[in-house]
């Protein structure tokens, strides 16, 4: 059950978020393997030449902060819901 609830807010944090316009990087098949080289410490010089390695269109530094500000505030809000839905199941008593 507590996982359940969990992954019920995850699935709605996720929703709220996607009534935002896809960016560049999200709207590529580049998406995951950039995700992984920023939130693994990847710089975004190596992050911008993975995408032009997988879609062979350029991106510029500006366009990629931003995705990763936005991919580290999507996770950010992953983990307050989660803090969340943890807090809720313990105050439920399961």
């Amino acid at each position: 059950m507590k996982d359940d609830m969990i992954e019920m807010i995850r699935r709605a944090a996720l929703a709220a978020e996607r009534k935002r316009p896809l960016d560049k990087v999200e709207r590529s098949a580049a998406a995951g393997a950039v995700d992984e080289c920023l939130l693994s410490g990847g710089s975004l010089r190596e992050a911008s030449s993975l995408f032009t390695g997988v879609t062979g269109e350029k991106i510029s530094l500006n366009a990629m902060s931003h995705h990763h500000h936005a991919i580290r505030m999507r996770a950010r809000q992953v983990l307050e819901m989660e803090t969340l839905a943890q807090e809720l199941v313990g105050q439920a008593g399961g």
